[in-house]
């Protein structure tokens, strides 16, 4: 089997890539990767970086290119011809698809460009891939909005209705992958995932926490009033045992997936966590509701049923120890 994973270079392709590469070990298999940069974070520096294939079009600027040793492609998804040449090459059996604009998370100044990078990028791939490719997309509970009923958590049947540009463009790629699904020319799944944390986490509140309590600050800021949003929070390591599962021959579901917690968390309560995991102690202050971003949900929550049944066996099942073994990881990281 040939899996390319978009996005390799990311939070999560670069905890994906080489469990992968480990499962798939047999010569018959391959785990291709792309991204913008060039290199992945998992290369070693020995590595020979000097066997790039360059492609350009004919009339345009923009290069791509491709590292067969690495098996890493460097391109822009928006851009059709890249993405048509290098699923020709590959013409891979598994689509992976974690290469997204995530700034839209906030009310983005740019939408046109985030919905060039989510949606028009994740067209291309479903145009380009071989018929019956699994498909498996990395989305997000943002589809849903902030729930008009505070219990029960939405289930994969329940309405979406997201409230960002962001979360708009991750339901539009869904609804893509269900059109693709129906014509027989994929097998696509959409896995719905919360913000994540674990192992090279660049960015996020939980990696924000740990550098402002680090810092000679006497206090730490908190966006929002007391006790802040309530969300859920998956460490990588069991989303990435979904994406396996969803890749296993045994297992061809098509559809929709929540993959989360059994529990949320307040900011007031992850800040807790945090302090507690690097036995750093500061007063917290609060910013106030003007601080918050403007298509920001105050609530997200999902069911995780479906995803149980289906067989995924979370390590983390609650938020808080999911953020307690990030905060230990990063904490070893920059120690």
């Amino acid at each position: 089997m040939k899996i390319l994973v978009t996005g390799g270079t990311g939070f999560v392709g670069s905890n994906l890539t080489p469990r992968l590469r480990e499962l798939f070990q047999h010569p018959e298999h391959e785990v291709w990767t792309c991204s913008r940069l060039r290199v992945p974070s998992c290369v070693r520096p020995e590595d020979s970086l000097a066997d790039f294939v360059y492609h350009t079009a004919i009339g345009d600027d923009r290069i791509w290119h491709c590292q067969p040793s690495l098996k890493h492609y460097q391109l822009d998804l928006s851009y059709a011809p890249a993405v048509e040449s290098m699923m020709e090459r590959l013409k891979p059996d598994a689509v992976v698809h974690l290469a997204a604009n995530a700034i839209g998370r906030a009310d983005s100044k740019d939408p046109w460009r985030v919905w060039q990078d989510n949606v028009v990028s994740t067209h291309h791939l479903l145009h380009n891939a071989i018929k019956g490719c699994r498909f498996i997309f990395s989305s997000s509970i943002v589809v849903y909005g902030t729930p008009h009923v505070v219990w029960p958590s939405p289930s994969e049947e329940d309405r979406t209705f997201p409230t960002s540009v962001y979360g708009t463009t991750k339901l539009a790629c869904e609804n893509l992958i269900n059109i693709y699904n129906g014509l027989g020319d994929i097998r696509g799944v959409n896995l719905r995932f919360p913000a994540m944390v674990g192992r090279g986490l660049t960015h996020g509140v939980v990696k924000a926490f740990v550098d402002k309590l680090y810092t000679y600050d006497d206090v730490l800021t908190m966006i929002g009033d007391c006790p802040g949003s309530v969300k859920p929070y998956l460490h990588v390591d069991d989303a990435i045992d979904m994406i396996i599962l969803m890749l296993t021959e045994k297992l061809d579901y098509s559809g929709t997936v929540n993959v989360c917690p059994d529990d949320e968390l307040s900011i007031d309560e992850l800040a807790d966590v945090v302090m507690s995991g690097i036995d750093i102690q500061k007063p917290k202050s609060w910013l106030g509701s003007e601080a918050n971003w403007a298509t920001d949900n105050p609530i997200l929550k999902a069911s995780n049923g479906l995803a149980k049944v289906l067989g995924w066996n979370p390590q983390y099942l609650h938020s808080s120890k999911a953020i307690a073994q990030a905060v230990k990881t990063i904490h070893e990281e920059e120690s």
